[in-house]
């Protein structure tokens, strides 16, 4: 019989493994993207653009998973998985990155902002605000 705080803990890890992963194939798709985008002016900014929202949409929906999955354990809240990702995201991106620290701070807050976005409008969706 699992515990409640190992089944919480086994929630929050895998959950921020899985969104890690999930940004990672974000980055890869905005990379493809940016990458055969042809480098006349109107073009450039479509795939700019879309890159862009490819961003938004996935970690919308990133957000929208993790807190669908929140709903089914008992005591797991997907703000502190969020934060503890985009933590884990900016030490990472400051380590290894090479933007200036408030480039790599203001890029983690988006991502968290677009993740929170998500668990509300699955919180919207499923009646509980």
């Amino acid at each position: 019989m699992k515990t409640l705080k190992f089944s919480s803990l086994s929630f929050y890890i895998k959950n921020i493994v899985l969104s890690f992963l999930g940004l990672i194939l974000i980055a890869g798709i905005v990379m493809f993207i940016l990458d055969n985008a042809p480098l006349t002016p109107p073009y450039t900014y479509l795939g700019i653009g879309s890159a862009i929202l490819v961003v938004m949409f996935g970690a919308i929906i990133i957000g929208y998973c993790n807190a669908s999955s929140a709903a089914k354990e008992k005591g797991a809240k997907p703000l502190y998985l969020h934060i503890v990702l985009i933590i884990l995201l900016l030490i990472t991106n400051t380590i290894g990155g090479d933007l200036s620290f408030l480039n790599n701070l203001l890029r983690e807050l988006s991502y968290f902002i677009f993740l929170q976005i998500g668990v509300f409008i699955y919180m919207r969706k499923s009646k509980r605000i």
